[in-house]
């Protein structure tokens, strides 16, 4: 361990304290809101009721900074309503790509089966069928088909390469029913015989 002699410590906190005046008046230790107080939110499928969830429940408070969803007819209502002005992208990709070093978080408001999706394995961005709705992005990892409405918008549940039907769909709310009560915990261990 190096001896730390007086003159050296001297001339480190001098240096310190000459090195702290140079931030800006809202930093350490002032009044007031931070600039960094308010999220950069992007939103990754921005149609229907389940985007109007997290946008009511504190993201309408954060700043929104960006905009994806492969139908941009299904998620026009909640841009009229959001009164927003923000970059729209049809790619999430796209929108990484161009935004990126801006995006704080993001909501992920996407059918089960892109929830996750692995960017290498997503297709490329394919003229939209019908207007507005880019199929081949919404099919996403799942295998190649024709358009047809028993899928998108609302009925995508019923089909087990996009959901998981009721189970996957109301399962996680409520399946965790006896959890609550009886404090139970995960299990340590799992063994298979």
């Amino acid at each position: 361990m190096r001896d730390l002699k007086r003159r050296s410590f001297l001339t480190t906190a001098a240096g310190a304290l000459a090195g702290s005046s140079v931030f800006p008046t809202f930093a350490i230790g002032k009044a007031g809101k931070s600039a960094n107080s308010k999220l950069n939110v992007a939103f990754i499928g921005s149609g229907g009721w389940i985007a109007q969830q997290p946008y009511q429940q504190g993201c309408s408070e954060e700043n929104l900074v960006a905009f994806c969803d492969v139908d941009r007819n299904h998620c026009a209502e909640n841009m009229n309503n959001w009164q927003t002005t923000q970059p729209f992208f049809d790619d999430f990709r796209v929108m990484f790509d161009k935004m990126h070093k801006e995006i704080d978080a993001v909501v992920i408001s996407t059918p089960d089966h892109t929830h996750f999706a692995n960017p290498a394995v997503m297709p490329p961005p394919s003229t939209p069928v019908p207007a507005g709705l880019d199929w081949d992005l919404w099919l996403g990892p799942a295998a190649s088909r024709e358009f047809s409405s028993e899928y998108h918008p609302l009925r995508w549940r019923s089909f087990y390469d996009f959901g998981l039907g009721m189970l996957g769909d109301w399962g996680c709310r409520t399946l965790d029913t006896p959890v609550w009560p009886n404090a139970l915990t995960f299990l340590p261990n799992v063994y298979s015989a």
